[in-house]
């Protein structure tokens, strides 16, 4: 794994800044508040530090259930613990990349989640069926991206999608823009 030092981290931080920049930006109509959906300016944004019985079987159902509130994080030192609190966070949000890990077919696990996702990340990877599956660029992967995103147009999705990326590497920067770029020439093919 590569660990940059903080002048490298910089260095790509202030390469992605500017990036944002440069490269056009989609806007769905949610986060301007359009379809009953909450802006972001009035959504609670949260954290869960310690997710053991009181923490998932209470607090982060009741969150994941109100419609002004998006999880965002969930840590815990018993691995049990997290793992439970990762499937009750991905079942709301749904995350590609994690279905495919699985084995599972992400298209099928849409399907399933019709009308009950809220926010999604976009993540592809290598290997289908393999936990550990290095992330690669959407569309080059075993995700079948074209599919996925023509599923949420079929289900009229208007919700927010982020680009999630996890693999480090000296071409991370590069990867990122890929991601952008097969995004953009879909939203462009479906319309």
């Amino acid at each position: 794994m590569c660990h940059p030092t903080r002048r490298q981290f910089l260095r790509r931080s202030a390469g992605a800044i500017g990036a944002s920049l440069t490269l056009p930006t989609l806007i769905p109509s949610t986060v301007l508040g359009k379809d009953g959906a909450a802006p972001p300016s009035e959504m609670i944004t949260v954290g869960f530090i310690g997710t053991g019985s009181h923490g998932t079987g209470w607090n982060l159902r009741a969150y994941l259930q109100q419609p002004d509130a998006k999880v965002l994080a969930a840590c815990d030192v018993d691995s049990s613990h997290m793992d439970k609190a990762k499937q009750e966070i991905d079942k709301k949000y749904g995350n590609t990349g994690h279905w495919v890990r699985s084995g599972l077919d992400p298209v099928g696990c849409l399907k399933v989640m019709e009308g009950r996702i809220r926010g999604f990340h976009l993540k592809d990877v290598a290997e289908k069926g393999v936990v550990d599956a290095r992330d690669v660029p959407l569309g080059e992967g075993k995700a079948d991206y074209a599919a996925v995103l023509t599923e949420l147009k079929r289900q009229g999705y208007r919700g927010v999608m982020t680009i999630e990326y996890e693999h480090d590497s000296p071409e991370l920067m590069e990867d990122v823009a890929k991601c952008v770029a097969f995004v953009e020439k879909m939203a462009k093919k479906l319309g």
